[in-house]
């Protein structure tokens, strides 16, 4: 049985699957820091996949956010934003 709630939060669901994943601020957060994609490669072992993943907006792990946190020593609006498309 769906109840008011159950039926708002899944139209909030809705509207946050509709939005798009955007990773521009970790680009000026990086630039800032003088962390370069390769460095992220070669001292903290991120995969090669997960820095194409940034570069192409798709989604990562909470994980992943975490550490790049961490390493820029930001918080994830540094990071990543998202853009409504409707």
């Amino acid at each position: 049985m769906l109840t008011f709630f159950s039926i708002s939060k899944c139209k909030y669901i809705s509207n946050y699957l509709d939005m798009k994943i955007s990773y521009a601020p970790l680009w000026k957060t990086m630039e800032r820091r003088r962390i370069s994609s390769y460095k992220l490669i070669k001292d903290y072992d991120f995969s090669g996949r997960t820095i194409n993943n940034l570069k192409h907006d798709v989604s990562i792990t909470m994980v992943t956010l975490g550490k790049l946190c961490e390493i820029l020593e930001c918080t994830p609006n540094d990071i990543v934003t998202f853009i409504s498309e409707e």
